[in-house]
């Protein structure tokens, strides 16, 4: 009997380590929470619409020297939900999208990590201080479409965001970034 005694208590004891040990520790957790925090609003908007061919659509075209401006060295490309102008403006290189009506859906650009706002730098390194900076991709909505923007394989809520990718010694993943300072995980890489 005491050996079953001893027998139940240690196997009571070998399960409740077991589930400390496979609770999910603070980091852990926080990485959940940043996951779940993806910022996602694809009801504002129209479904997504495959392009259908390869040749580009005259009135996308059309509505980037009506928006943009003329421009010599642009390169267009059909993608599977947007045409695509890319060019260089003022010496800066940036890419656009047009949406299967031919609207202007954004314009995204890479930018230095010093041409972010102050207040998200400094959210930046309260967030992730053992992180170090990488690209940084602009998006600028254009507020001409309501198709929904997809990049990075996700849709996302059409306003101007930062995508900024942050790497330590054991992750690489982006975060979406505002002005105002807002920071959240938006991608694993």
């Amino acid at each position: 009997m005491k050996k079953l005694a001893i027998l139940s208590i240690t196997l009571l004891f070998v399960c409740t380590v077991g589930q400390i040990n496979a609770r999910p520790t603070s980091t852990e957790i926080k990485k959940e929470i940043k996951k779940e925090a993806i910022v996602v609003n694809a009801t504002d908007h129209p479904e997504l619409k495959k392009l259908e061919g390869s040749v580009v659509n005259q009135e996308s075209k059309t509505n980037f020297y009506t928006t943009i401006g003329v421009m010599s060295n642009v390169v267009w490309t059909r993608g599977d939900y947007y045409d695509i102008a890319t060019y260089s403006q003022e010496g800066t290189e940036k890419i656009s999208y047009f949406d299967i009506d031919g609207q202007l859906v954004g314009t995204t650009t890479i930018i230095k990590a010093s041409d972010l706002s102050n207040t998200l730098q400094k959210s930046i390194k309260k967030q992730y201080p053992d992180c170090t900076i990488g690209q940084i991709t602009y998006f600028q909505d254009s507020d001409q479409g309501a198709t929904a923007m997809l990049l990075y394989g996700i849709e996302f809520e059409n306003q101007n965001h930062y995508f900024i990718e942050l790497s330590n010694n054991s992750s690489k993943f982006i975060a979406l970034g505002e002005s105002n300072g807002d920071l959240t995980f938006f991608k694993q890489l």
